[in-house]
């Protein structure tokens, strides 16, 4: 773990006029127990470099996270190229990690690995740490006699002398014995490495105790998208897909390789790629009329590209379907795409219509468009450029991002529209600016419920009943408002039923029914803030209870998923809480970390 913030660890270095790099030039260990958080270590640079990023007036974020912020900023206006910037944002733990590096130094085994920087990574240590000598037996050629032992040897020697004279040199201190490149062994080297074989440490490609291979890491901006990337990423980082991956955390496209279809059959692929994946097969059959393909769909399916069942026809993988709808010409895609656009539905026809220039129908298909919740509308409108967005769309989208926890996003796509940023504002805490924009705005039904519990948050209950009452709606977040202000009411949400349960039993002092109705509203939770705010609730009823342990266990688990968002209030809170936990365990430095986060 790292230790505090010390500017003289780092210096400029710059290079070709303009390209000026920040570099870490030393290190010191800490005990992780009383270790700096992330955060704070980043804080303290930025102050020292005058760096104003958004993330950093967040309570909470992960690191990653703040890598994203920088990025999108300097992507703006950097002078420099970003070719460090991006590199930084990649790396590796590589094979075979510090405890094998340690045993090497100790134990007296074999170990194996056919990790390639493995060796270069033993070889490097050695050279730092001068703690054991590696020999290094790499096979060179099959027909030149004790080619692979590194060091020349008569070849009329037998190879048990050979051996002696190996052992007889590296007896005096400690020696590393590494075998590479085998398949070029010759037969005298082969017999003298299994002569050797049970002296000193090895490190071979098969025989021995596994080592862990390279560990490739790369900045995310969420965890799930984090845990369906595979390394290495040297080459994706500098890709023009790292911005939208970073942005919006698209994955990088894989992708395939297609046979050489010979015409008109390569056309004919390449227009149903346009349609989907899996293309109903009536569907299929009368858009390809369109184009005067008349045969019946078996013709076009190939093995491992499309096939054709009774229902459809299908490309082998999304990748597989992708590559095949760049077969497309550029000069009559757009005249495809809008013939293919008649025959989808949703965001993949508005897509095509936008791909065939009809912005009018894109926004009327979006506007006919139902999604199945927040994630979907956010994943199908980033795709969507954002100057053909209706203030409709807009507003849509950015309640979407508020639900999955993107506050500032969905500022930046609806700024004039008040009860978006109203929304966003009571998400990062600031109670008083929301409640002054929605008292401007005009009481419509969201914009007063929004106004009514901004108030209960405020502890202005009176002003918030009075609000209520003046609705009559079978609204569920209606319903719920007025129970937690005393109505005897019974939710059919299970959501919302199991947050009500949660209160009224702490009301009652029945902490373990808290707890398990906290535990049944996270289960029931649709969203990313509705998942937040159980866990807040879990996080206190576990604390309340006197089960201290679980209550940092849970509050922990919070913080991951305040992570995933752009600042949600609920941080505070949770830190609260662990900071009061590690006073009461006497960890001060803990404690102390996390209330300079608060401040």
């Amino acid at each position: 773990a790292d230790v505090d913030f010390d500017a003289s660890e780092w210096a400029v270095v710059q290079k070709r006029g303009s390209d000026v790099r920040l570099i870490r030039i030393a290190a010191r260990a800490s005990d992780p127990t009383i270790a700096p958080p992330v955060l704070t270590l980043v804080q303290d640079l930025a102050e020292k470099l005058g760096a104003e990023l958004a993330i950093l007036q967040q309570s909470w974020a992960r690191a990653d996270a703040i890598y994203a912020d920088a990025f999108a900023r300097v992507s703006k206006d950097a002078a420099a190229d970003l070719r460090w910037m991006r590199a930084a944002a990649c790396g590796a733990i590589a094979s075979p990690g510090v405890d094998a590096l340690h045993a090497f130094e100790s134990e007296v085994a074999q170990f194996a690995s056919s990790d390639p920087l493995c060796i270069d990574t033993v070889l490097r240590y050695a050279q730092l740490a001068a703690t054991f000598t590696p020999i290094v037996f790499r096979g060179a050629s099959p027909l030149e006699r004790y080619s692979a032992l590194g060091t020349p040897y008569d070849a009329a020697l037998a190879p048990n002398a050979v051996a002696e004279r190996i052992l007889a040199a590296t007896s005096d201190s400690r020696h590393v014995f590494i075998v590479t490149s085998e398949a070029a062994f010759d037969a005298g080297s082969r017999d003298v490495v299994t002569i050797l074989a049970h002296h000193g440490a090895w490190l071979t490609p098969r025989d021995g105790a596994p080592l862990p291979a390279t560990r490739w890491f790369l900045v995310a901006p969420r965890l799930h998208v984090r845990d369906a990337m595979h390394g290495p990423f040297d080459d994706f980082v500098h890709a023009e897909a790292f911005a939208a991956y970073l942005a919006d955390g698209d994955l990088p496209p894989t992708r395939s390789s297609l046979p050489n279809f010979t015409e008109p059959t390569r056309s004919y692929i390449a227009a149903l790629a346009l349609l989907g994946t899996h293309i109903p097969r009536d569907t299929a059959q009368h858009f390809l009329e369109q184009f005067l393909f008349n045969g019946a769909l078996e013709e076009l399916a190939h093995d491992g590209v499309c096939s054709v069942d009774d229902d459809a026809f299908v490309f082998a993988s999304d990748a597989i379907r992708d590559e095949a709808s760049r077969l497309v010409p550029a000069a009559s895609r757009p005249s495809i795409c809008r013939v293919a656009a008649t025959h989808c539905d949703g965001v993949n026809a508005a897509l095509l219509w936008l791909d065939a220039g009809d912005v009018e129908h894109a926004v009327a298909t979006l506007e006919q468009t139902t999604f199945a919740d927040a994630r979907a509308i956010v994943e199908a409108f980033h795709h969507i450029p954002a100057d053909v967005l209706t203030p409709e769309l807009a507003s849509q989208y950015a309640h979407a991002l508020i639900d999955c926890g993107r506050y500032r996003d969905a500022r930046d796509v609806a700024p004039n529209d008040e009860l978006v940023l109203a929304r966003a504002e009571r998400r990062m805490g600031d109670y008083t600016t929301a409640l002054t924009r929605l008292e401007r705005l005009e009481p419509t039904f969201d914009a007063s419920l929004l106004r009514a519990e901004v108030l209960r948050l405020l502890d202005r209950e009176e002003e918030a009943q009075q609000i209520l009452a003046t609705f009559d709606s079978g609204s569920r977040l209606l319903a719920y408002e007025r129970a937690l202000h005393g109505a005897d009411l019974t939710l059919d949400d299970p959501y919302l039923a199991a947050r009500l349960a949660t209160y009224r039993a702490l009301e009652q002092s029945d902490f373990e029914s808290a707890r398990e109705a906290a535990d049944d509203a996270h289960e029931h939770a649709r969203v990313l803030t509705e998942a937040i705010d159980a866990s807040l609730d879990r996080v206190f009823s576990a604390f309340s209870a006197g089960a201290w342990d679980d209550a940092r266990a849970i509050a922990v688990e919070a913080l991951r998923e305040v992570e995933e968002t752009q600042g949600d209030r609920a941080a505070g809170g949770i830190l609260f809480t662990l900071a009061y936990l590690a006073a009461d365990d006497a960890q001060w430095a803990h404690a102390a970390q996390r209330i300079a986060r608060l401040r």
